[in-house]
């Protein structure tokens, strides 16, 4: 199976790495962000949860205090579309006491898992900050902190604190490794995160049979047998998907594909997104694989124009987006859509100025927009917690995904029909064949790992993004 996501965010990384933007001095947010391309899955259903309390700052091995309350963060159940709540939980939680209060689910039992103590659960998280593309799963590291302080300060899990351990590869296979078996006898499994490094560990996740929700990036660790990855693949790229098939029922029926010459890059657009727009009657009249030494996009932007595409896909990095939205406004040729897999939630709108009006730039993502955080509890309390535990880091696309994976992660463990063990929890992700995070991710099935291919699409109106389509929910 192929696996848009993970391709992507390679060939955005190659990109950057044989450019040079991602050497030297630490990222800017433009460039940060610029490496995290959009996925292409989603899903349905609604649900809610209690408002987080204010506070509860997250340490880096501690995810915030345990509260006085004996609720605990409830979650969705397996095969069914989830609705719960924290519900139980005081939406104030105190601070203070010696871990989560004690609970009378079947999973609060004493066990003698790795990480289970009588009061707390520790997990571990491995993400790239440092190496030759710093920064890069800094946002995903905060979100499971952040929901880690949120599920602490409304009571804990399965009667426990939440513990999670944190790691740094380094953009390194070695380095990952090895923090890897560092972590492995002291956590119940691996949660959240965004590791380069993964591949580097696949194996002793698969020997230990350690349970693991993460977004995975490499084949080896996706394919794990134990690992539950948060943005799983298609079945069949050559099937008509709803982003593709709503798109042709506005007008869409000639695009344009434009990449830069790296391996990953050409993989993503002529593996992926080719057959997937060609599946829903789109027909591809300009393919451009750029060189890595472009330093101008004049020439590319009008061949888009003269091969008469609706809509262009532009697979790029960094201030290489609004560049090119600036030569497609310049032409004065009018597209349908003007797709750039990297804009949303990074500093496009800023740097590309008013060609972002100009011209009908759009992107698809797998939850609920930052802009309906009003309408959305959940997506309230994404927002709300990783600006009480890591005020000044970027909430991007990642981070999103790093939050439901703490979600479905401790939601399996609530749904156990007894002790905490491993082998229990694979089963009950196995088992959870509809995840949604509570309405705030689009639904896949987890434990068949498959997506479900349900997007948003956001478009930038007036300086700001705002939803395009569907009028609420996910496209499926």
């Amino acid at each position: 199976m192929i696996r848009p996501s993970r391709v992507a965010l390679a060939a955005l990384a190659c990109v950057l790495l044989l450019t040079g933007t991602a050497c030297g001095a630490r990222w800017s947010g433009a460039q940060r962000e610029s490496v995290l391309s959009r996925y292409r899955a989603g899903g349905t259903a609604t649900g809610a949860a209690d408002q987080g309390p204010q506070g509860g700052a997250a340490g880096d091995t501690a995810s915030g205090p345990a509260a006085g309350s004996s609720g605990v963060a409830q979650g969705s159940t397996s095969g069914s579309k989830s609705g719960g709540s924290a519900s139980g939980a005081s939406a104030r939680g105190g601070s203070g006491g010696g871990g989560a209060a004690p609970s009378n689910l079947p999973c609060a039992a004493p066990s003698n898992a790795p990480g289970i103590t009588a009061s707390t659960i520790t997990v571990g998280s491995i993400s790239t900050l440092t190496g030759p593309v710093p920064g890069l799963g800094a946002g995903a590291q905060a979100a499971i902190k952040a929901y880690g302080a949120y599920v602490n300060a409304n009571g804990g899990v399965c009667g426990r604190k939440v513990v999670i351990k944190t790691a740094d590869d380094g953009y390194d296979n070695a380095q990952g490794r090895s923090e890897f078996q560092d972590m492995e006898p002291q956590t119940l499994g691996m949660v959240g995160g965004l590791a380069s490094s993964d591949a580097g560990y696949a194996d002793l996740l698969t020997a230990d049979k350690v349970p693991a929700v993460t977004e995975a990036l490499s084949d080896q660790f996706q394919n794990a047998p134990t690992e539950f990855d948060i943005n799983p693949p298609f079945g069949d790229v050559h099937k008509a998907s709803a982003k593709y098939k709503w798109m042709v029922s506005q007008g869409v029926h000639k695009a344009a594909l434009i990449w830069f010459a790296n391996d990953q890059s050409r993989e993503n657009m002529q593996g992926i997104e080719k057959p997937l727009m060609q599946a829903s009657g789109i027909q591809i009249v300009n393919e451009q694989e750029l060189p890595l030494s472009t330093l101008s996009f004049d020439p590319a932007a009008r061949a888009v124009a003269n091969s008469g595409a609706d809509y262009v896909y532009f697979l790029a990095a960094g201030n290489l987006n609004s560049s090119f939205a600036r030569s497609m406004a310049n032409t004065g040729y009018k597209l349908k859509f003007e797709e750039f897999v990297s804009a949303y939630d990074s500093d496009f709108v800023s740097e590309v100025g008013p060609a972002a009006d100009e011209e009908p730039v759009v992107n698809w993502i797998r939850f609920v927009p930052d802009e309906e955080r009003t309408t959305n509890p959940v997506s309230d309390q994404y927002l709300h917690w990783m600006a009480q535990t890591s005020p000044g880091v970027q909430h991007d696309i990642f981070a999103a995904d790093s939050w439901a994976s703490g979600m479905a992660f401790f939601d399996a463990l609530q749904q156990l029909k007894g002790p905490i063990t491993r082998d229990a929890l694979i089963q009950q992700l196995k088992a959870t064949t509809t995840f949604d995070a509570h309405g705030f991710f689009g639904a896949i099935n987890l434990g068949g790992k498959l997506t479900n291919g349900c997007l948003v699409g956001v478009k930038v109106v007036n300086g700001k993004w705002q939803r395009l389509t569907p009028d609420h929910g996910f496209l499926c």
